[in-house]
């Protein structure tokens, strides 16, 4: 069985300024990271309209390892559904979102935990598969001692740098390892 990728967005693959709170552009690029940007405005289902920038690397590698079938992408993220919208916009593939109630319930001011922690545990529960999990705010340990019975690599890239050619290189391995 192909392993899973939990795949967010801000932070991840596109690097954002701000906080917990608030998702504002970058004033400048991570050159130093990327030096091939695409940065396109994305309208989410409430109207509102986003800055989002990719690095072409990233898109290029989303896009190859998805037509290898080297692994099952769902979107792990506060964009939840609207996640596929940035794929529309940017020509990534649509991809499952993973089911997430707790979203709508979470209150960032009075949280006990994360919201994406249990949807995350249920599909590892779920699956026989290895899980390939990238979000900026694991480096919070946040998965730290989640069963995993298949396993789980979890990479944390730094919420104003997203995925770097190293992580990329890590998620490779990881993937050809899994097969």
């Amino acid at each position: 069985m192909k392993p899973s990728w939990l795949l967010d967005v801000d932070g991840v693959i596109s690097p954002y300024a701000g906080g917990l709170t608030t998702r504002l552009p970058l004033t400048r690029l991570p050159l130093h990271i990327h030096k091939d940007w695409v940065s396109e405005k994305v309208v989410d289902s409430k109207g509102r309209e986003w800055k989002v920038e990719i690095a072409a690397p990233v898109l290029d590698f989303i896009n190859e390892v998805h037509a290898a079938d080297l692994v099952d992408i769902i979107w792990h993220t506060t964009w939840q559904h609207d996640a596929n919208e940035i794929s529309r916009v940017f020509g990534l593939p649509e991809f499952p979102v993973l089911d997430a109630p707790e979203f709508e319930t979470w209150n960032r001011r009075k949280a006990q935990g994360w919201w994406k922690k249990p949807p995350a545990q249920r599909h590892l529960d779920s699956t026989t598969a290895p899980t390939l999990w990238t979000d900026d705010d694991l480096n919070m340990g946040w998965a730290d001692k989640m069963p995993a019975p298949h396993g789980l690599k979890v990479i944390a890239p730094n919420l104003h740098d997203g995925l770097t050619l190293k992580h990329l290189k890590e998620i490779m391995t990881f993937l050809e390892a899994s097969q």
